[in-house]
């Protein structure tokens, strides 16, 4: 992200409406510093592209949660590093803590057998929901989901920035989760 000279820069303006909960400022903060905070994440955590979405997304919960009015970009860009840092090495603690908890249990049995058939129609359900999708955003979850492509390489295939692709996706699945189950 360019840093925008004194007489540009509307950080206090947007820190202050983000402050006081405006949607529409942690939208645009969201829009300005994705790309960055992911780059801060894989940078941090030398961790695949899924690990480190699951980092942008505590951090930006947590920069949601506390921040403050800034004087200037540059004072937001270097706390908004730190808070990724942080939220990176929250989330490789857990899964540490996870892992270890695994190991200790690894001779137990992790699935009810009776838990597939409702599995089964589970998927059935979210099958026929993604097939009621337009063929533009089936084509964006294959290329996330099935093809496991990363937002930036999807982003390169589209003429997006892994930003644009994400939002693209989280609307998506926002949809699939809110349309209504069909019958078989």
């Amino acid at each position: 992200m360019s840093t925008p000279d004194a007489e540009t820069d509307d950080t206090p303006a947007l820190t202050t409406a983000m402050a006081r909960g405006e949607r529409s400022a942690v939208e645009t903060f969201y829009r300005r510093h994705f790309d960055g905070m992911l780059a801060d994440a894989s940078r941090n955590t030398r961790r695949d592209e899924h690990f480190c979405l699951d980092v942008v997304q505590d951090a930006t919960l947590k920069i949601v949660r506390s921040i403050k009015p800034m004087r200037d970009a540059a004072h937001l860009r270097r706390w908004v590093r730190r808070v990724v840092l942080n939220a990176a090495i929250d989330r490789l603690r857990a899964e540490q803590r996870r892992s270890t908890r695994e190991r200790a249990v690894a001779g137990a049995p992790s699935i009810d057998p009776a838990d597939d058939v409702e599995l089964a129609e589970r998927i059935a359900d979210l099958r026929r929901r993604v097939g009621r999708l337009d063929a533009a955003s089936r084509r964006l979850l294959l290329l996330r989901h099935v093809r496991n492509m990363t937002l930036a390489d999807i982003g390169r295939k589209l003429g997006l920035g892994p930003g644009g692709v994400d939002s693209r996706l989280r609307r998506i699945v926002r949809r699939v989760r809110t349309s209504h189950p069909e019958q078989p």
